[in-house]
């Protein structure tokens, strides 16, 4: 897989795993863009909470990693 793209619930934010091992935040609305921060390895599983307030990653090493996306 190598990257993901996906909605938070509310449909404000969208949220990307990229190729260069990262995690980042898009507005869909009035808030700024933001870097959550990035795995040793490329991400290859990745999804967002029903409550919208968490990210969960993992990477290919089997790391995982959660993000809080309310803060």
């Amino acid at each position: 897989v190598g990257c993901g793209i996906t909605f938070s619930p509310d449909g404000a934010t969208l949220a990307v795993a990229s190729w260069d091992h990262g995690v980042r935040l898009h507005a869909t609305r009035d808030t700024p863009d933001r870097v959550l921060g990035a795995h040793a390895a490329p991400i290859q599983a990745f999804d967002v909470s029903p409550a919208g307030d968490r990210a969960v990653t993992g990477d290919e090493e089997g790391r995982l990693s959660i993000w809080r996306l309310d803060e």
